[in-house]
């Protein structure tokens, strides 16, 4: 196993350095072109200091976010690929390891070409802050550094998990997306029927995605630009617009999707040696992707929209037989699939109907 993870990880090289250098313009050159003038002087910033710099900063964090989101599902596709195509699957599972062993070695490739490539781009642009901000307290970069294990392992597992359900790498993208958006949609759904949610921000729906993990950090952040520590004070429900229950509800959600990719990675390990290479290239049938989210998004989406948007209603429609025609792969779904679009479909008008008249 070890020299079989030494040659795939060489192999692996070029795609990293791309992932690192995709990191850096993604993150750093952002940081290097951005005007700086009067962060050193408390007396030229805008009325509301420190919530000024607080507010920069999550510029660059959003920045560093959007970087973590695509590696995150980028790696899976490449490092996982091989179960996605009927020979290479038959060339892997002839190698004399254990399928548990070579799921374990690019699983561990790559996690560490992530970590690899954001650790580059993190300390890069921290040495472009440090150089031109003198407002710094530069342990709570060391600190949210020390964490960023979590959110990347958090974000890489549960794309991993969903990617590897699906028997083509089409249909393991569309179990992605679908998976980390299932929470923004489920919640902006609560949110938008109930008053009881209103405590809700936008930027706060990311909490309920994988990549929430992340957003907890984002005091440590801040607290790196404010040097009395308020951000960290703020998060408790201190000092910024927004309640500490929202404060918690990112830190709950972060905590939820960390013991939800715990589990899919042992769940992954322990099942890995049941996979059979005649499955791949075949029509998915797993939970984690269209089985599961065409329902799920069909009724969501028509039930936000109501019926008043019949346009959109109609749109959404159309997207589900058009997802369905593509999940089957034929235009002959067959009666049992067209009659659970059926029902599908008169439940999201029904629910549609309904909640328009609130």
């Amino acid at each position: 196993m070890k020299k079989y993870f030494l040659y795939y990880l060489k192999k692996c090289i070029l795609p990293f350095i791309i992932l690192t250098v995709f990191a850096i313009i993604v993150y750093v050159v952002p940081i290097e072109v951005h005007n700086y003038s009067g962060w050193n002087n408390p007396e030229t910033l805008p009325e509301g200091y420190p919530d000024y710099l607080a507010n920069r900063v999550n510029l660059f964090y959003a920045e560093f976010l959007v970087e973590a989101v695509l590696m995150a599902v980028i790696t899976p596709v490449y490092v996982f690929n091989y179960k996605m195509n009927k020979r290479s699957a038959d060339m892997f599972y002839s190698l004399p390891l254990s399928r548990t062993k070579i799921f374990a070695v690019h699983f561990l490739t790559g996690l560490l070409g992530i970590y690899a490539a954001a650790t580059v781009a993190y300390w890069l642009g921290f040495a472009a802050i440090a150089a031109r901000v003198r407002r710094l307290r530069l342990i709570y970069y060391l600190y949210a550094y020390l964490a960023l294990p979590v959110p990347i392992f958090t974000c890489y597992s549960i794309a991993a998990f969903l990617y590897t359900r699906a028997n083509t790498v089409a249909d393991g993208v569309v179990g992605v997306l679908g998976g980390f958006l299932a929470g923004i949609a489920l919640m902006y759904a609560i949110d938008d029927f109930s008053s009881v949610f209103s405590f809700f921000y936008s930027f706060n729906l990311i909490s309920f995605t994988p990549f929430g993990v992340m957003q907890a950090l984002a005091p440590l952040f801040e607290a790196a630009y404010l040097k009395n520590g308020i951000a960290l004070w703020s998060f408790a429900g201190g000092v910024y617009p927004g309640p500490a229950l929202n404060n918690i509800l990112i830190l709950s959600g972060g905590i939820l999707y960390t013991l939800l990719a715990a589990a899919a990675t042992a769940y992954m390990f322990l099942t890995e040696k049941n996979c059979r290479a005649e499955n791949c290239e075949q029509i998915t049938e797993s939970l984690f992707c269209y089985k599961t989210y065409i329902p799920f998004y069909l009724i969501i989406i028509c039930a936000i929209a109501t019926i008043d948007s019949a346009a959109f209603v109609c749109i959404t429609v159309l997207a589900a037989v058009v997802a369905t025609i593509a999940w089957r792969r034929t235009f002959k779904i067959g009666v049992k699939y067209a009659v659970l679009l059926c029902v599908y479909i008169a439940v999201a008008l029904i629910l549609a109907c309904v909640f328009s008249m609130f």
